[in-house]
């Protein structure tokens, strides 16, 4: 039986860059500097960190032919130990699985079916993901914050960037940029005191019919996680059955 792993195209197919493609580079002069600045206190500060957890409580649209909209939601949360550990837990309306990276293997666990893929993968973390969006079209959750340099795959397709100001996110001060892409404009909140961790992203499929959104609320951020040992190695749980990763053409 062949399978393609459950996921959800809104989240975050942000802005991943992936080999063979060639990438809009960024017009330094149409990203304001305090834009581009704060942008990079934020990739520089996931970059420095060797490992981390968050979670995410997400909210997109789903346009039906109609043209009426519907709303679904998912919890995300994302563990992350460099070089080569990652792990995405998503539970919502459109998704109940989960990914587990070794270093050694990728694994997919779709929860609903009781079904589990599993691959070879390459040796690190932004290999890995480069490696399942290229063979396999499958991007994880949020994937991009998990980039040993977030600040350069985020930038990489940016035509225009915008500081709008300062702006509260559910209690906490934010910095508020925005962004526009080819396909995509995107704002993020980054939080204005001493970590500088995203606490909001909005994502506006501007070409898509009815210019559907994608929001999420980024939180419980923590840069010193105790992990237990099997945290990102995956288990068979019992009756679950084996399928395959296929790539997308098929």
């Amino acid at each position: 039986m062949k399978f393609k792993p459950l996921f959800i195209v809104l989240l975050l197919s942000l802005l991943i860059t992936t080999p063979g493609i060639v990438a809009l580079a960024a017009d330094s002069s149409a990203v304001a500097p305090r834009a581009d600045e704060l942008l990079k206190q934020m990739g520089d500060y996931l970059k420095s960190a060797k490992r981390f957890t968050f979670t995410s409580e997400a909210y997109f649209e789903q346009v039906l032919d109609n043209g009426q909209k519907l709303q679904y939601n998912a919890i995300t949360n994302v563990a992350l130990q460099r070089p080569d550990r990652l792990r995405v837990d998503s539970r919502g309306d459109s998704a109940y699985e989960s990914y587990y990276y070794d270093g050694k293997h990728i694994t997919h666990f779709n929860l609903r079916e009781n079904t589990y893929a599993s691959v070879e993968a390459p040796a690190t973390i932004d290999a890995a993901n480069d490696f399942l969006a290229t063979k396999y079209g499958v991007i994880p959750p949020l994937v991009d914050l998990t980039y040993q340099d977030p600040y350069r795959i985020l930038i990489e397709n940016i035509t225009t960037g915008t500081y709008i100001g300062l702006s509260q996110v559910r209690g906490t001060m934010c910095y508020h940029l925005a962004f526009q892409q080819n396909d995509i404009d995107w704002q993020v909140w980054i939080d204005a005191g001493w970590m500088r961790v995203p606490r909001k992203i909005v994502i506006t499929y501007k070409k898509a019919a009815s210019v559907p959104q994608y929001v999420t609320f980024l939180s419980e951020w923590d840069f010193a996680p105790r992990f237990p040992g099997d945290l990102f190695s995956f288990s068979v749980p019992p009756n679950a059955k084996q399928v395959e990763f296929v790539p997308p053409e098929q």
